[in-house]
């Protein structure tokens, strides 16, 4: 809950899906079906490896060549004017696994403050379900985990595709994303959580 506003918070795969189900049905089917097969395509390849390319490139964080630069911006388009006919109909709470250093880069400081802001220029991945990848996370080292709150409107995705090897109930975020920080606060398993609000979004 963020002040009188209530965040819906999914506790089993079980609940991502039928989540999914009401809101991502037909989305979902022609993504397994391929109904746009470069779009389909597209995703695929960033829920796998290029979601560390196209990262880089929007964060500015990599050189490339003029063909490759061209190339990429369309794929991103393409999946950002995807992702952005959605929007959701309903509050819902996410988190994203990371690295300190990561978000001291994003918000330009070593100890972010309440109420600082800041921009991920990059898509944004995320789990609904915020145990699925606690192992994960820990083979990655990860050290911190975002708990972020998605107001009604926000513009996204729920991800699936049959053959992926993890079970991460995914909703994308398109680049350009901005983040209010709300509350800092230790786990259970002592890792630092830092929850953080939603509160614009520019489209690539």
């Amino acid at each position: 809950m963020i002040g009188k506003e209530m965040y819906k918070e999914f506790h089993s795969s079980q609940d991502a899906e039928d989540w999914a189900k009401k809101y991502f049905h037909e989305w979902i089917n022609n993504l397994q079906l391929k109904a746009d097969k470069n779009l389909s395509q597209l995703l695929f390849e960033y829920s796998g490896n290029m979601n560390i390319v196209y990262n880089r490139y929007l964060r500015g964080n990599q050189d490339f060549s003029d063909k490759e630069a061209k190339e990429y911006s369309e794929d991103i388009k393409t999946i950002s004017n995807a992702l952005c006919k959605f929007e959701l109909k309903e509050n819902i709470i996410v988190y994203r696994y990371t690295h300190k250093n990561l978000l001291k880069l994003l918000f330009n400081s070593s100890k972010p403050k309440v109420g600082k802001t800041f921009v991920e220029k990059g898509f944004l991945s995320t789990t609904l379900v915020r145990d699925l990848l606690k192992d994960f996370a820990k083979e990655h080292h990860y050290n911190c985990v975002l708990k972020i709150f998605l107001p009604i409107g926000t513009k996204g995705a729920f991800i699936k595709f049959n053959d992926s090897l993890l079970n991460e109930q995914e909703f994308l975020l398109p680049p350009n994303t901005k983040f209010m920080l709300i509350r800092k606060s230790i786990n259970r398993r002592l890792q630092m959580v830092y929850e953080c609000k939603l509160v614009d979004q520019q489209q690539y």
